[in-house]
């Protein structure tokens, strides 16, 4: 027969998770090279969008330039929704020096 709490046995399991992802000097450095990766492929996607718009090419010519694209179109997805997380912790209400 099952005890009175149906076989469920309290565990006191306390995990605690980082908000803030850039809070250490090296987090920073994290933050420059990630900067600097974001405005290389902005610089690049321009730089191809400047090639197919002077010389007529279309990007379906070559199998790299559709690697290219797909490549240009998965990145600024994935920069879209970290910005869109970066602004969602950026509305809570937490005090990042209270340690659990």
């Amino acid at each position: 027969e099952l005890p009175s709490t149906g076989g469920v046995h309290a565990h006191a399991n306390v995990r605690t998770a980082r908000l803030l992802r850039y809070a250490s000097t090296e987090d920073l450095a994290l933050l420059g090279l990630e900067i600097a990766m974001l405005l290389l492929i902005v610089f690049d996607v321009m730089e191809k969008a400047v090639f197919y718009y002077t010389y007529g090419t279309r990007i379906t010519d070559s199998g790299w330039d559709v690697y290219d694209a797909l490549f240009h179109t998965l990145f600024l997805i994935m920069m879209a929704m970290r910005l869109n997380t970066v602004l969602k912790f950026e509305g809570l209400a937490f005090d990042p020096t209270v340690r659990i």
